[in-house]
């Protein structure tokens, strides 16, 4: 039995005084209210009304006793009670007011007062009364009587509308409806247990009359909702059948007890039989078999349907009980030959045996029921675990009400109604807790089984969660016990226990599923094992982080199921939220995954890395990934070591990051400083490269505005991109010249001496000499990128933008996709995102077998298998996504080529390093073994090779003399060599008659062109061979001679080129087939065509070359073949393919062809693209979805800019493919490392200044060598911008910083003074000003360091009669007080009057004669030299040496003063007789008449006066005539003109008398 459900009782009419018991009682409810009526024996009517959340009201009601109640019911909304007395009269008792006033009803009968209604009469005495409200909204009152009368009443009308009739006692009357509630029906029990079913009323479904009829009716709609309801309240028409007669119930048995019920949401009837005790449940009409069949036990009474139990009462012995039944354990078969389940039984009631029980009513609770009762319970709870905490109570039980439930299913209880009280089956708990508490205290699982099935809960759903429950509170065996009987999916299981924890309880079951189950798991289930395994293994991980244990388990697991992609990225979330740093990069780098890692770290905030993890990115190379994320955050809390490493394995970062470079400099000692200048160094090829391509873009930007439309918009785009390009490589240079000039000041502070020899040479001449010398004899070879990449049976492209499309086969990792198990075999064109990431531009690439070689601006990438090192990252993994070849990372490489097993790479120094599969000796270093990094093939060192092929297992080289060399495998006659013999070594091919211009090979064939057009091949596939081989037997067998040598594969063999026109400039080569293109861009194949690799549109072989028509008008520039496959590119960079598709090696799929005819079908046949396997002409393949393949003409601007950025090195697609020797001038440069005393001494930063001037901040550069006080350098920026006298004076500081002696720093003094002299000279620019400054340069070095004052005259003597006025400002002049208080700029470097006097008389005299003279022959110009050369200090030259009777400037003002104020003393006042004012009011009439105001007026001692116009006029006047007349005081009257030249103010002097006296003068 199960605690379900609890009896309580409600109310009780016992009184052991006067016996009362219950004669009638009704009961119903509506919503969350329920009504209660009794009839007592004691002539008392008790009403009890609840409300859910509301106590009981309980009224007693006293009933005349002359009013025998017959039956009572309610109406619908509870508000109204109904009786019925035995004389036929009906009362309506405001039941709702009397209990709850304050409830608002429809007063439809009075509240306040019983209503009755006796306006009809019975023939027989009513037996029992229902309520029915019909559709149309009639409140109607059945009464059914003891002569079989069935009469319908209208309760508002108080009227009787209709009547029907049985032949029987009628003990019993209830409503049927049925579930659409259009039907209603009566259901009619008579006395002797006949039942009837007589209609009430149905709504019209369906429509019979036509529309005239019911357009007559008044109706509009014709469907049936909107025709009204028949009703057995209608009146008949004379000869109208009645179809609401009671229609006897005759397929029951008398032994049959039918009862309307409901539950499940629907309206059922149940046929309850005594004599078998079958409990059958029809549908509303009865008109079918049975819906369910339960078996109940003998002896039962009423019997209560709900949705998943029953209620019944039995009585057997006297023995009264309240059963209650599980649904599901009842039912039975519809034949009824079971026996009752005794397991149905779920609870049982005893009721007492001195009570009569009378019926049993449903009731329904609300849906919160089972919430309220447990919010109450865990307060009582928690009241109790306070009293526990306070008595020190240790006792640890579990509660099942702790643990959650989503959703409690609410059982519908029922009203038990004795002879003397009434009670109320509620539930206790919800079937769900009531199981989640069997599960923790019940140990027998059958009973927690049997009700989970009684009740159909959800049986594995709960005991996962109680297991769950469980887990949570460490009790796993009792889990485990859970999990068990819930036969859980092992995901469910295995998500619990790693949930908490418990690793080492479920790991083993875990690898058993995922190793043992993986076939029956499905890819989204194994997926989501793998991902709990890694949430329990990480979870264990961050409680115990140095659990070695732990650790190796989860190194293993990840190591063996982190296939998925989505659980590598699983990993790294959970790894980085539980701070697990050194496991997440450990796993990020196996798996490729390192910027995801640092990403999820950054979402995190983690920015500061530990020492383990620096050290672990930084080793591997994976530095570079730290400035891919979060702009750089990670690099700036990197150690300076490390960073260093890192500037050093990736230059270009330094241009976005320089100041994480040049903030830390002085914290770098002269060993990473000489790192660094080594790696910086632009003379180098790799920094050099990328400054080229910068400053290569930056010239070809000007082209896009063809690409857009909108030139003048993308001018201005443009530029900015040019700017920013060019900051970028003048950042790199800046950086490097900063280190160089940090390193020498380094070594300056450690003690080496400072090498300035150079400041005394033409920097010109040296850098000129020493680039001629450094690249004499060293040339470099460019090759023209190769954007297409072909292998059997995968393919790629570069775009011109740098971005990357890879197709084809995507198992081990070729595509660099970071494919995962359970993807598509095959895969249509997709971008490369981790290159894109990176912002790795592509500009060559090569596919192999299985692996794929990209030529990138940043060096080498790599990915897929590497089971034979062919990747060339040192190991035998297989790398789904691009990994850089660290090995060629300080190599400039110009070409790639991939073998089936094996990779080539070509450097620009002519060098050529092979990797890969060597077992044939086709990696050329004279053994078979496997290389798992690039290695020099050193036999071809200084051999100048311009072009390698590699073919399935042999290479190919052509140098720049024509000559091919070959090694590897020769069985098949690849090497050309007469023999199939292998070589380890590279072998010329002599049997090549010309010189060779380019050469091709992919498989077992080789194809050469010289330099006459000639074509030649050798080599044979081994199926082409054997094929060869059996036709010549049939010919022997069948007579013919054999014309074909056997042999004639292993040596060249000329191709007939009949119908070829114009120059090859390129050759691909397939399995079977071979390709030709031409200088017009016209492409020729031939060779086998199964699968329509020629593209002549059949599958014919073509034995001499034939043109690919369908595309002779396209240019073709670039072609690649791969097995049976063609893909190539023309002007337009549009992509054109054609051939095999088995594995979407075409990229293409059937909807990509427009044309059928081109395309081969194959169902039912080994095929992928959507069976497409074939197309046999070149059709166009669209790399980006809905666009053109042209990728320049429809991309966004935004797109634009990326284009124009990374056309690097990439404008020599079309042009011709022929590689040619070039003397590389980029930038001009010397090798650097090689100039100077010392490895990068000072003499470097003047040369990169000279040979790349627009890369170079001068000024930046002169400020940092001044900050460091490195003189040397600052003086030779300065020697190149011109600035001789601060060169000088930085070269004087380089002198006085050095140890000399003496005489030793006399003779350097004055070979610097003399240099530099005779530059200023040289210049344009030696000026006075210019020589001051020299001169004053000179004296300071002189004067501090105290050196020979006569050296100093023995170079001024020869130069006084160009230096002498000024040399004189400096010699005789005087320093003033004045002077000295302004402190002038021109003073700090003046030479003191001690130094001065120290110079001899003679050479004193010799000066100032020749300064006179200077001064009186060449008159103004040598006095304007001294003027503004000498300052106020001139005034120590007396004045009979500037000019005869000349004053000086100053003492003219001061006489003109003192004249002006003489006699100022006795003239207080000035006399104007009235005359004179009149004229000058009449004067000021004729001026100003009609202006309306007064003019102001000047009066001078000497009697004239002026009004403001006058004197306006009158100094007019004064300055014509001084200036037509010749006077002899021109500095006087300069004086004069000036002074009265001043607007605003009256001059003190009368002009008119200071015109008569100057013209007096003259």
């Amino acid at each position: 039995m199960y605690d379900l459900f609890k009896l309580v009782r409600l109310l009780s009419v016992k009184n052991d005084v006067h016996p009362v018991t219950v004669d009638k009682f009704t009961w119903r409810q509506n919503g969350e209210s329920s009504f209660l009526a009794l009839s007592c024996s004691n002539g008392f009517l008790v009403l009890r009304y609840c409300c859910t959340g509301c106590q009981p009201v309980v009224k007693q009601i006293p009933w005349p006793p002359d009013l025998q109640i017959t039956s009572m019911c309610f109406d619908p909304t509870v508000s109204w009670l109904l009786v019925q007395t035995e004389n036929g009269n009906l009362f309506i008792i405001p039941a709702l007011t009397m209990m709850d006033p304050s409830c608002q009803v429809n007063q439809l009968w009075s509240i306040d007062d019983v209503t009755i209604i006796s306006s009809f009469k019975t023939r027989g005495t009513p037996t029992v009364t229902t309520w029915w409200c019909t559709l149309e909204g009639k409140h109607i009152a059945i009464v059914a009587t003891k002569l079989g009368e069935i009469l319908f009443i209208d309760l508002i009308e108080r009227q009787l509308l209709s009547g029907r009739c049985v032949d029987e006692y009628i003990n019993n009357i209830e409503l049927i409806k049925d579930d659409q509630q259009t039907m209603t029906s009566l259901l009619i029990t008579g006395y002797s247990g006949k039942q009837w079913k007589m209609l009430l009323e149905k709504t019209r479904t369906k429509v019979a009359a036509p529309d005239t009829e019911l357009s007559e009716l008044g109706y509009d709609n014709i469907d049936g909702l909107s025709l009204p309801s028949i009703n057995v309240l209608q009146k008949l028409g004379d000869e109208e059948p009645d179809r609401f007669e009671p229609i006897i119930l005759s397929q029951f048995a008398r032994s049959v007890t039918l009862s309307p019920q409901y539950a499940k949401g629907r309206h059922f009837v149940s046929a309850y039989c005594t004599k078998n005790s079958l409990f059958q449940v029809y549908d509303s009409n009865m008109e079918h078999n049975p819906l369910f069949v339960y078996k109940l036990p003998v002896g039962s009474l009423h019997t209560i349907l709900t949705d998943r139990i029953m209620f019944l009462d039995t009585k057997l012995a006297g023995d009264q009980k309240l059963l209650i039944l599980s649904n599901q354990r009842a039912e039975i078969s519809e034949d009824g030959d079971q026996n009752f389940n005794s397991d149905a039984v779920l609870q049982q009631f005893e009721i007492p045996a001195d009570e009569v029980l009378q019926s049993v009513i449903p009731k329904s609770f609300p849906f919160y029921w089972h919430e309220k009762l447990e919010s109450d319970q865990i307060k009582l709870l928690s009241d109790q675990d306070e009293i526990k905490a306070d008595g020190n109570s240790s006792t640890e039980s579990l509660s099942a009400i702790e643990i959650p439930v989503r959703s409690h299913t609410v059982l519908d209880g029922c009203i038990i109604i004795t002879n003397t009280g009434v009670y109320e089956c509620r539930p206790r708990a919800s079937p769900e807790r009531l199981f989640l508490e069997l599960c923790l205290s019940q140990p027998d699982s059958k009973v927690i089984e049997q009700l989970g099935i009684s009740l159909g809960l959800d049986l594995n759903f709960l005991l996962e969660v109680a297991a769950d429950f469980l887990l949570c509170h460490g009790r796993s065996k009792q889990a485990t016990r859970l999990f068990h009987m819930s036969k859980a999916s092992p995901v469910n299981r295995i998500a619990s226990f790693a949930k908490y924890g418990f690793i080492h309880e479920i790991m083993p079951f875990l690898l058993q599923m995922l190793r043992k189950e993986r076939s029956s798991l499905n890819g989204t289930k194994y997926k989501y094992i793998i991902e709990l395994g890694l949430h329990g293994l990480i979870l264990k991980l961050s409680e115990e982080p140095n659990n070695e244990d732990v650790i190796t388990v989860f190194r293993k697991f990840v190591q063996e199921f982190s296939d998925y992609e989505d659980t590598q990225r699983t990993t790294l979330r959970l790894l980085s939220q539980a701070k697990l740093q050194t496991l997440l990069l450990d796993f990020a780098v196996c798996q490729g995954l390192v910027i995801e890692a640092l990403e999820e770290l950054s979402e995190q905030g983690q920015y500061h890395l530990t020492d383990t993890c620096q050290e672990l990115l930084v080793e591997r190379g994976y530095g570079a990934h730290l400035a891919q994320v979060a702009s750089g955050a990670f690099l700036h809390l990197l150690d300076i070591r490390r960073l260093v490493k890192i500037f050093c394995e990736r230059p270009q970062l330094i241009t976005q990051h320089p100041d994480l470079l040049l903030d830390n400099l002085s914290d770098l000692d002269i060993d990473d400083l000489l790192r660094l200048a080594d790696v910086l160094d632009p003379s180098k090829p790799i920094i050099r490269g990328y400054i080229h391509r910068k400053m290569k873009s930056r010239r070809r930007t000007d082209s896009l505005t063809s690409l857009t439309g909108s030139g003048e918009f993308v001018d201005s785009v443009t530029v900015v991109n040019r700017d920013r390009r060019n900051v970028d490589a003048s950042r790199l240079v800046y950086c490097f010249l900063t280190l160089v000039l940090h390193l020498n000041n380094r070594r300056k502070v450690k003690g080496e001496p400072v090498h300035s020899d150079f400041l005394f040479k033409d920097m010109t001449s040296l850098v000129k000499n020493i680039v001629e010398k450094s690249q004499s004899g060293r040339q470099k070879i460019s090759c023209k990128p190769n954007p297409i990449g072909c292998g059997q049976m995968h393919a790629a492209v570069a775009l011109r933008n740098g971005d990357l499309y890879t197709w084809g086969k995507t198992n081990n990792g070729r595509l660099g996709h970071g494919e995962v198990k359970g993807s598509p075999s095959t895969c249509g064109p997709c971008k490369v995102s981790n290159l894109l990431t990176l912002k790795i531009k592509v500009t060559s690439i090569a596919c192999g077998m299985q692996h794929t070689i990209a030529l990138t601006q940043q060096g080498l990438y790599g990915w897929g298998a590497s089971k034979y090192g062919q990747v060339g990252l040192g190991t035998r993994h297989t790398y789904t996504r691009p990994m850089p070849l660290e090995e060629m990372s300080k190599i400039n490489c110009i070409a790639v080529d991939c073998g089936q097993y094996h990779s080539v790479a070509l450097t620009e120094d002519a060098n050529v390093y092979s990797w890969g599969w060597g077992v044939h000796g086709q990696l050329g270093h004279g053994d078979t073994e496997e290389m798992l990094i690039p290695k020099l093939v050193s036999s071809l060192t200084n051999m100048s090779i311009v072009k390698v092929a590699t073919g399935y297992c042999h290479t190919l080289a052509l140098n720049s003399q024509g000559e091919v060399y070959s090694f590897g495998c020769g069985f098949f006659g690849q090497l050309g060599l007469g023999t199939s013999s292998k070589h380890t070594l590279p072998v010329k091919i002599s049997l090549l008659p010309e010189k060779i211009e380019t050469i091709g090979t992919k498989f077992f064939h080789n194809v050469a062109v010289d330099t006459k057009n000639r074509v030649f091949q050798w080599g044979c596939h081994p199926h082409g061979l054997r094929h060869f081989v059996m036709s010549q037997r049939r010919s022997r067998h069948s007579g013919h001679n054999a014309f074909e040598q056997a042999d004639g594969h292993l040596r060249p063999r000329i191709v007939d080129t009949t119908y070829l026109n114009g120059k090859i400039k390129h050759v691909s080569c397939g399995s079977f087939h071979s390709c030709l293109v031409t200088k017009d861009g016209d492409v020729y194949t031939w060779g086998k065509n199964l699968d329509g690799q020629l593209g002549n549109g059949s599958r014919q072989d073509g034995r001499i070359p034939q043109m690919v028509t369908s595309i002779n008008d396209k240019h073709i520039v670039h072609l690649t073949s791969g097995g049976e496959y063609n893909v190539a590119m023309d002007t337009d960079s549009q992509i054109w393919v054609w051939g095999r598709n088995e594995f979407c090696q075409l990229g293409l799929t059937s909807s990509d062809v427009r044309q059928p005819a081109k395309v081969i079908r194959t169902i039912g046949m080994k095929s992928a693209g959507q069976h497409l396997t074939e197309v046999l002409l070149p059709t166009q393949l669209n790399l980006l979805p809905g666009s053109p393949t042209s990728m320049w003409q429809y991309r966004s601007l935004a797109e634009t800019f990326s284009i124009s950025e990374s056309m690097e090195s990439l404008n020599t697609w079309n042009e011709d493919d022929q590689s040619t020797i070039e003397t590389m001038s980029c930038l001009n440069l010397p090798n650097l490392s090689d100039v100077g005393d010392v490895l990068y001494d000072r003499i470097t930063i003047p040369i990169v200044i000279q040979c790349a001037p627009n890369l170079c901040d001068s000024n930046q550069l002169l400020r940092d060598a001044i900050t460091i006080k490195d003189w040397c350098v600052a003086a030779s920026i300065n020697l190149y911008l011109g600035n001789y006298t601060q060169a000088m004076s930085f070269h004087f500081n380089v002198l006085r910083d050095g140890l000399y002696s003496s005489t030793e720093l006399d003779d350097l003094s004055m070979k610097v003074t003399q240099y530099y002299y005779r530059l200023i000279k040289e210049s344009q620019f030696g000026n006075d000003e210019v020589m001051k400054n020299f001169l004053y340069e000179i004296f300071y070095h002189w004067e501090i360091e105290t050196l020979s004052v006569n050296l100093l005259e023995e170079f001024l003597d020869p130069l006084l009669d160009t230096l002498a006025v000024v040399l004189s400002t400096i010699m005789f002049r005087s320093v003033t007080k004045q002077d000295a208080d302004e402190k002038t700029q021109v003073d700090l470097f003046a030479p003191s009057r001690k130094f001065l006097k120290s110079f001899t008389t003679k050479f004193c005299l010799k000066l100032s004669s020749i300064a006179l003279m200077k001064i009186q022959t060449e008159n103004m110009s040598s006095l304007s030299s001294l003027k503004d050369l000498g300052g106020k200090g001139l005034s120590t030259i007396p004045v009979s040496i500037l000019e005869g009777d000349k004053l000086p400037y100053g003492q003219i003002w001061q006489d003109i003063m003192q004249n002006l104020q003489k006699g100022h003393e006795s003239r207080k006042y000035i006399y104007v007789t009235h005359s004179e004012i009149d004229r000058l009011e009449e004067h000021q009439n004729y001026h100003d008449r009609g202006q309306g105001h007064a003019d102001s007026a000047v009066f001078f001692t000497c009697g004239h006066y002026f009004t403001k116009g006058s004197f306006i006029n009158e100094i007019d006047r004064m300055n014509k005539d001084m200036s037509s007349t010749h006077i002899k005081l021109p500095e006087t009257l300069s004086v004069i003109k000036q002074y009265y030249s001043r607007q605003g103010h009256f001059p003190l002097a009368c002009p008119r008398c200071v015109l008569s006296a100057i013209m007096c003068i003259s």
